[in-house]
């Protein structure tokens, strides 16, 4: 097997780069990290996007400090399944 690696440079002369094996491309690599940064934002407005609904839109509490509680049974709820 050959040692053939791809070098991509973030940072000028060379000071965070990363060496990949063949076959893996620099898409490849872009992509990943595409996806780690939606999906890390997709999970945080979830888990903000929740309170806001059973609060503003459903109305199971009068406050978001009650919020806390219906989210925990829901998750308790989900988990029997």
């Amino acid at each position: 097997m050959s040692k053939n690696f791809l070098t991509i440079d973030l940072l000028p002369k060379g000071k965070f780069r990363i060496d990949m094996v063949e076959g893996v491309k620099k898409t490849h690599f872009l992509s990943i990290c595409y996806a780690a940064l939606t999906t890390i934002g997709l999970l945080t407005f979830i888990s903000f996007a929740t309170t806001y609904v059973l609060v503003a839109n459903l109305g199971y509490a009068k406050e978001f400090d009650e919020a806390g509680r219906y989210i925990g049974q829901l998750g308790k709820t989900v988990g029997d399944l």
